[in-house]
């Protein structure tokens, strides 16, 4: 090969890794982006969000995330307009049946978003063809749902996936010679 010699060349993607997780569920400590690790701490839904725009490449580019982000705000202003509410009355609310409504909607929303987290974890997996089933990934959700999106990003990024918080959707190759 010389210097300015072109030529054509077929750039084969790397294969994802299949069947298993590449890092354990607690297996934070060798994550390499701590910009993902302190959204998943701080916004996990915005975290799951990202992880399924990126491993799924929606159509809608960034849908997911920004609905996530928008029930996590709906339920933090719940919550806040709740606690400055009994706070104002001095720890009781004037009306108990707005407290009662108040609490079923946060609980709708924790739901929801308990849910819909559980559902792309699942997705994620199958893609992936990792074992498992629904339940074991809700518990995984439920109990630590963080440290669930810190293991799916990582198993995207060793998968060649490039996981990003606003995805990229066109991958360019270049060849230096």
């Amino acid at each position: 090969m010389r210097k300015g010699q072109e030529f054509e060349a077929q750039i084969m993607p790397p294969r994802a890794v299949t069947r298993r997780w590449v890092v354990g569920l607690y297996d934070c400590d060798s994550l390499r982006d701590p910009g993902f690790y302190l959204l998943s701490c701080c916004c996990p839904t915005v975290a799951w969000g990202c992880l399924y725009d990126s491993a799924f490449r929606n159509d809608c580019k960034g849908s997911c995330w920004l609905t996530l982000l928008m029930m996590t705000l709906l339920y933090k202003i719940v919550g806040i307009y709740r606690n400055q509410g009994a706070l104002a009355k001095g720890g009781k609310h004037e009306s108990e049946k707005e407290d009662k409504y108040l609490a079923v909607l946060l609980g709708v929303l924790s739901c929801t978003l308990l849910i819909v987290t559980i559902i792309i974890r699942c997705r994620i997996r199958r893609k992936y063809q990792i074992p498992g089933n629904c339940f074991q990934d809700s518990m995984c959700m439920f109990w630590c749902g963080c440290c669930s999106a810190i293991q799916a990003y990582q198993h995207m990024e060793r998968s060649h996936e490039n996981p990003r918080l606003c995805p990229i959707y066109e991958r360019q190759a270049t060849l230096t010679v």
